[in-house]
Formats: structure tokens, C-alpha cells, sequence
């Protein structure tokens, strides 16, 4: 996916775009040689500035239409769209169909190129606008087969639902109508061509995207693999503790090394960092049931929600949408609020294959299965197209016919295939959404949440009659637990999948007071509860929640707002006082002791301006690589640094495994390097951990481009780290940027219809020109919440510009 500046402008821009950018420099070339240099070059700067205000103007004119009257094919009658102050759209409509295709139309006026882009990324066709770079990726989403399943899946879905798709794509293909060629967003211009229209299939493939990105366990399958081919087994399991070896790790824990893990609790999904949580009317000021939820996904720019509020009869519900999907996500309406984290439940598996010589059937059991294979043409912008075949096993998709063509010098993959639930029909996960907009009790709430089938979550609800529950969703394997933490044997029946559990059988707990905290969601909810995966995450987000709440017994909105804006460091709190004690007694560099006094009378706050946190990151970054850069290359070490529980369990194990003699000097040395690190890029006057901790929103796919990174994309100084409430966790291969954020935070006191508030990341638009691209930024970082509005009075006292849609049989104009 990486763009490279010379590659992208050698590519032809649109001709009205070329030409205000060129024409007034070529036209004044002539001058610049005939007259005087110094008046030459006065001319020459004023040609380059025109181009540039002419280019800017241009671009301003694929600014959405926000007021005024249009006309829209398929209305029953007009539609009304307000956008609030916070850019929100407040949509009434006559019916649920008229406000799903409005829905339609105000996603695409506010992120067509967002939509465009991630309808590409899913389906494959990536490479027909950047050029081979897009080729690896479209490569492996041909072989996963996304647009494949979503066919499928369109096919089960209902009447009524396929109507809503159908109203939705229309709403975003008469947006596209109306811009025309030169009034679509600056990405089709820069990149020169125009969208084909939508249909209700990428809708659903659009679903697929959102539920791939929140399954990974295939990955931690591999690198168990991985680790364990190249260590063995024993040294993977210290790599990668498993779950019933977590008791008694902790029991070994040395005095003055302390870790705030919990007995066995299981606690899922690595940096994925979502959180939510409900309390009763008990600990809520206004007698109210309280919600709180703070979702994560990649920093993207614009970030992945958009903020809207539908009214169509029956339907009043307002939230955080997904553009490119009709429904509220995350949200509520004026009976119910639900929330949901994702439940990184083992809902993938890789299987190891045996082939025939054709490599045209896989072995299973006693007799040979033929290959299903799909033919796939990959266009690349500039050069011939590239067929391939996408095979799959009736397990799954051969992802190794993926590695072994984009692996880089590496040895190739014996034949892999990915069982996943989202690949198999029916799935009619948009119809939990669709339904949970009308839901007016639990009763509703559990029967829409059945029907969901991937990503598997974790669900968070409460109403207005006091009642709070949390559940657990999602088409999940029966026996996900068997055999090996990493590759299945694809030739084993037994070790194939053998159906779901019921609905019923998933964990959940309801009830009317006290309070349910989700954080990364654990396995189950009490001890009888099925085990639904391998993976897990130190708790220490989840006790510091639990911990603010208990300090307060009432709680506002705003109290909520603060808790999930905490960045105190509970690694940290748990960890550094044994470090410092270890390295303390043999420390004698002046700069490495006033660095453990820094260290030893720090409040464990993370915030931006703290140096303590930017000293102990830098110290605690270096530590696995010392610890294990002798035994694991590279490319593999990391693979695995990432996975910061796993790491964290691993750093504190492996100290206490090669003892005091080895650990002091090592943890003395790592601490030395730190050091020198901060005062080489800062000095030793500047350490903050703002300075070096920065949350990068990167736009795709101009990121890559040092010139169009600065106009598309964004950098802001962040606080927090992967163990604070607010989590903000770094990548290795860009050890201080943080890539994963809350990009959308609500809670919601349903005392009060207008009792909501909200915060997003970036904004509202999606237009690099517009004053609501990333207006909301200063406020994510500061946690200040924005009102969400659901009543008429509340919603129109604050409107700032009104569009009404009207019914037509014509075209859009």
C-alpha cells in the first residue's frame, strides 16, 4: 500500500486540476527569461502562488453541499438533514427506508474517499489506483475471499433488510450523481478517476472489512508456530504463556517485582484496547443507569466513525456509525443505550495441509477433497493485468498461496488454510444493528445480538427501567480449545470444527445494580462458562476502572469522561518499584542515578508532559530485545514484541530465571541505554513523554507521501501507554508512534434523553479543506466530551446548517 511521492505525481491528475497547477507556471516561463532576473523571478513566485490558490479553490469546490434543497430519486417524501455544531446529522425522515438512503448520501458527501478506499481494501482492488505497490495487498484480500463470503451472505439475508441495503448504496450512488466529475473529493482528482457506483453487496462486504480487522488469532497461531519451530515448545509457552500456566506464574513472582495480574482471570485481544462499562442506578448521581464505551481501531485520518442521529418514526436512534454501513454501531435510542468491545474469541484456526503432487486436492481422513478455486484478476494502474487462483480447503482459504508469493527471502510455508467464521453463510450480523435501533427492552436487546455471526463481541447494555446486562455474541467454534495453540492437522477429523454454540450457551449476566466493567473483553463470566480462546491481556486496565469507580460511590457523565481519559500507568505502578530496587545497589553513573531518582519519585502518570514516562518506556523497551536478541532474529523478535501482556509476563519470568547475578547487570545496562537514547534525541533538559509518544493519524494512502502526509494526515503529542485506561500502545518497527486509539468514546446517563456525550478523534469530515477535518483532535486529546443530541429542542437549538432532501423521479441536481 505504499505510495511513493514521484510515482504518484507521475500519475496523470484530472485535466482541470493539471492545468490550474501547471498553466500559470509554464505560462510564466517565457517572462522569467526576458525580463531582468530579479523581476523574472517576482513573476516566477507569483505564478507558483496562483497555481496554489487556484489549486486550493478548486478543491474547494468538492466541499459538501450542507444547505439548501436537492432532490433524491426513491424518497417516499423529503428528508430533513441538520447538522449541529459538532457536524453531527440530525436525519428525519417518513420512514426507516427514506433515512437509510439520506444516511446514504450525507456518509458519502462527508467520506467518499474513506468509503471508496476501504471497498477497495476489501475487495482486492487496491492496485487499480495506486499501481503494483497495491499488489501484495490485493493479493492476500483476493485469496481471504471477502467479496466471495459477502455474495454469500447477501443471499440469506431478508427482505427487509436487502431494502434497507439496497435505499443505503442508492443514497451513496446519487451523492456521486450530484458531485459530478470535477466536484468529487481531492483523492479521485489527485488520483484521477472516479468511483463506480455502490451496490448493497459492498455494504455487506464493507461488514466483512470491520469483522477481519477485529480477527487476528490466526496470527497468534502462527507466531506460536513460529517461535515454537525455531525454540521449541517449552521456550513458546515462556514466550507466549498459556492460560492454565498464569496461576501459577504468579505464584512465583520474587518480592519487590510485583505484577497486578489476578489469579486466572482470562482477558482477550492484544492492544486492541476497547473498553466499556455499565453502573447501575446505585452508583449513578441521577438514579440512572450510566454507559460508557471507548472503542479502538487503527489512527486513521479521517478516523473510522462518523457521528449521526436518525429519526423515522419508530426509529430515534443516534450514535457512532461506520461509513459504508447504514447502522449504528455503538449508540442508543430513547429506550436502551448498548455498547460492545471486541471479544477476540478464537473465531479462526489454521490448518496444516497435505496435498496431492497437482497440489489440486487436500487429504482429510481417508480420501483426497478437490480444491475450490476461484479465478481473480488483479488490476494494476499502469501495467497488464495479474491473474491468480484463489484456492481454499473446506477449511478455508490457502493462505499460504499467499505467503509463499509475497515472502520476502524467507523459507516458504508448508500448505496453510484459515477456518473463520465469517467466511461461512449465512451471516446476518447487519441485522443485530438494524434491529438494535428499534429496541425498546432486553428482551429485544438479546434477540438482536443472536443474530449477530462476526466479529464475535462483547456487548454492554442498559435502560430506562434500570435493568443492565452484558453478553457475549458472535458465531463462535465449540471446540476452538482443541489440539494445539497452533496449527490444527487439516487430515484429522477430529480436529476439524464441529458447529457453534447456541446463542443461549454464550456467557452473559444481567441485572439492576451494582456495575459490569469489559475490558478486552474476558472469556467468561463465571466458572462454568465455555473457554472461548488462547489469548489474553494483563488486567491492569480493567482493575484501575474498577478501582476509579469504587472511589466514587455517585458518578456523572463527566466523572466517566475522566475515568476513561485516566493514563495512569499501572504497568508502571507494578513493575518499577522492583526494577529500581534491583539496579539502585550497583548503579554508579551520575546520569543513571538521577535517572532512577527521577524514576523512583514518579506518580506513575503518563501524561504527555511527564519524563519519568518517556525514561520508563525507553528503559522497558529495551529490556526483551537484551533478553532475547541472541536467541530469536529479527523479522521474528518482531513479530513478537507487539504482544505486550505476553511480553510483560515474559521481561518479569525471565528476570527471575537467570537470576540477580545476570538481571541487575542487564537491567542496569538497558537502563544506561535509555538514557543515552533520551539525551541523544532531547537532551537530558526536554524528556517528555509527549515529545517522544505521538499519535499518528495516517490518511490512505497519501501518508506515504512526504508531500500529501502533511496536507492529509496528522501527528499530536499522546499520553497514556497499552496498560492505562486511556491505552495509547507503540509499535516496535516505530517504537514511540501510537497507531491504535479510541477513536470514539460515548457515555451515556439515560436519565435524560439529552444525557449523551461523545468524543471522536478527528472529525466529522473526511475533506482535507474542510474546518471539521480534524477539529475535534485538541479536545480527544484533552478528554473533553461533546453533547449528543437527541431531542428536537436540544438538536435544533444548536443546528447550523439544514439541507432538506426532496422526493423526485428525476435525477439528483
Amino acid at each position: 500500500m505504499m505510495v511513493n511521492l514521484a510515482g504518484l505525481l507521475a500519475r496523470p491528475i484530472r485535466f482541470p486540476l493539471a492545468l490550474i497547477l501547471a498553466g500559470p507556471i509554464l505560462v510564466s516561463f517565457p517572462a522569467c527569461f526576458a525580463l531582468d532576473p530579479e523581476y523574472g523571478l517576482a513573476v516566477f513566485l507569483t505564478a507558483v502562488a496562483v497555481s496554489i490558490i487556484g489549486a486550493w479553490l478548486f478543491l474547494r469546490l468538492s466541499l459538501p453541499v450542507v444547505t439548501g434543497r436537492l432532490r433524491l430519486r426513491g424518497l417516499n417524501y423529503a428528508v430533513r438533514i441538520a447538522r449541529d455544531l459538532q457536524g453531527v446529522p440530525h436525519i428525519s425522515a417518513s420512514s426507516s427506508e427514506d433515512a437509510y438512503r439520506a444516511l446514504g448520501f450525507v456518509h458519502a458527501q462527508d467520506r467518499l474517499w474513506q468509503m471508496e478506499y476501504q471497498r477497495r481494501v476489501a475487495g482486492g482492488e487496491v492496485a487499480e489506483i495506486i499501481g503494483s505497490r497495491g499488489v501484495a495487498l490485493d493479493r492476500f484480500m483476493r485469496t481471504v475471499g471477502l467479496r466471495h463470503a459477502a455474495s454469500m451472505a447477501w443471499q440469506g439475508l431478508s427482505h427487509e433488510l436487502r431494502n434497507l441495503l439496497d435505499a443505503y448504496a442508492d443514497g451513496i450512488n446519487q451523492a456521486i450523481e450530484s458531485m459530478g466529475t470535477w466536484r468529487l473529493p481531492p483523492e479521485f482528482q489527485l488520483l484521477a478517476f472516479s468511483p463506480v457506483p455502490f451496490s448493497a453487496i459492498d455494504v455487506v462486504l464493507t461488514g466483512k472489512l470491520l469483522a477481519w480487522d477485529l480477527a487476528g488469532s490466526y496470527v497468534t497461531q502462527l507466531l506460536w508456530q513460529d517461535l515454537s519451530e525455531n525454540l521449541g515448545e517449552e521456550r513458546a509457552n515462556q514466550l507466549l504463556p498459556p492460560l492454565e500456566k498464569r496461576a501459577a506464574m504468579s505464584r512465583a513472582r520474587p518480592r519487590g517485582l510485583r505484577h497486578a495480574c489476578a489469579g486466572a482471570l482470562r482477558l482477550h485481544g492484544e492492544n486492541v484496547g476497547s473498553s466499556s462499562w455499565v453502573v447501575g442506578g446505585e452508583g449513578s448521581v441521577h438514579g440512572m443507569p450510566v454507559l460508557a464505551n471507548d472503542p479502538h481501531l487503527p489512527a486513521t485520518m479521517p478516523i473510522n466513525w462518523y457521528v449521526a442521529h436518525l429519526r423515522a418514526g419508530e426509529l430515534d436512534v443516534a450514535g457512532a456509525t461506520i461509513p459504508g454501513i447504514p447502522f449504528v454501531l455503538i449508540g442508543r435510542n430513547r429506550d436502551i443505550v448498548w455498547g460492545m468491545v471486541n471479544l477476540n474469541a478464537d473465531t479462526q484456526q489454521l490448518f496444516l495441509e497435505t496435498l496431492d503432487s497437482e497440489g489440486r486436492a487436500a487429504r482429510h481422513g481417508d480420501h483426497w477433497e478437490p480444491l475450490q478455486c476461484r479465478q481473480e484478476t488483479i488490476r494494476i494502474r499502469g501495467k497488464p493485468n495479474l491473474s491468480m487462483t484463489a484456492r481454499s480447503s473446506r477449511h478455508g482459504p490457502m493462505l499460504s498461496d499467499v505467503f509463499n508469493t509475497i515472502q520476502d527471502g524467507g523459507l516458504a510455508r508448508a500448505p496453510i488454510s484459515l477456518a473463520w467464521t465469517a467466511l461461512h453463510a449465512p451471516d446476518g450480523s447487519l441485522a443485530t444493528f438494524a434491529k438494535l435501533a428499534v429496541a425498546t427492552n432486553l428482551e429485544d436487546f438479546r434477540a438482536a445480538v443472536a443474530l449477530l455471526v462476526a466479529p464475535a463481541m462483547h456487548f454492554t447494555y442498559a435502560d430506562r427501567s434500570g435493568k443492565i446486562a452484558r453478553v457475549v455474541a458472535g458465531r463462535i467454534p465449540a471446540n476452538m480449545c482443541l489440539g494445539s495453540r497452533g496449527l490444527r492437522d487439516a487430515t484429522d477429523p477430529g480436529q476439524a470444527w464441529h458447529g457453534w454454540y447456541a446463542a443461549e450457551q454464550l456467557p452473559r449476566d444481567e441485572r439492576s445494580d451494582a456495575a459490569f466493567v469489559v475490558v478486552n473483553t474476558p472469556s467468561g463470566l463465571g466458572d462454568d462458562s465455555p473457554d472461548l480462546g488462547q489469548q489474553w491481556v494483563a488486567p491492569y486496565r480493567r482493575q484501575r476502572i474498577e478501582e476509579r469507580l469504587a472511589s466514587k460511590p455517585r458518578m456523572t457523565a463527566i466523572d466517566h469522561t475522566s475515568v476513561q481519559s485516566d493514563v495512569l500507568s499501572s504497568h508502571a505502578r507494578a513493575v518499577l518499584p522492583g526494577l529500581v530496587d534491583r539496579v539502585r545497589p550497583i548503579a554508579s553513573s551520575e546520569r543513571v542515578l538521577a535517572a532512577l531518582e527521577s524514576l523512583a519519585a514518579w506518580d506513575y502518570d503518563a501524561g504527555a508532559s511527564s519524563a519519568p514516562a518517556a525514561l520508563f518506556a525507553a528503559w522497558w523497551r529495551r529490556l526483551p530485545h537484551n533478553l532475547l536478541s541472541a536467541e530469536i532474529d529479527g523479522k521474528l523478535l518482531a513479530t513478537y514484541l507487539p504482544w505486550s501482556s505476553f511480553v510483560d509476563r515474559f521481561v518479569q519470568e525471565e528476570i527471575v530465571r537467570i537470576g540477580p547475578e545476570k538481571a541487575g547487570p542487564l537491567l542496569l545496562h538497558s537502563l544506561e541505554q535509555a538514557v543515552i537514547e533520551l539525551d541523544r534525541r532531547f537532551g537530558s533538559e526536554r524528556r517528555k513523554w509527549g515529545r517522544l509518544h505521538r499519535a499518528v493519524f495516517a490518511h490512505q494512502p497519501f501518508h506515504h507521501s512526504i508531500l500529501l502526509r502533511r496536507l492529509f494526515s496528522r501527528s499530536v503529542p499522546s499520553a497514556g501507554d497499552w496498560s492505562s485506561v486511556n491505552i495509547s500502545p507503540s509499535q516496535p518497527g516505530t517504537p514511540y508512534l501510537q497507531t491504535l486509539v479510541a477513536g470514539y468514546r460515548q457515555i451515556v446517563d439515560l436519565s435524560d434523553i439529552d444525557a449523551g456525550r461523545f468524543q471522536l478523534a478527528t472529525g466529522q469530515s473526511g475533506h482535507f479543506l474542510s474546518s471539521q477535518y480534524s477539529d475535534q483532535i485538541d479536545e480527544w486529546l484533552a478528554g473533553r466530551s461533546r453533547p449528543l443530541h437527541m431531542s428536537k429542542q436540544a438538536w435544533q437549538s444548536d443546528t447550523r446548517a439544514v439541507l432538506s432532501l426532496d422526493a423526485y423521479q428525476g435525477a439528483p441536481r
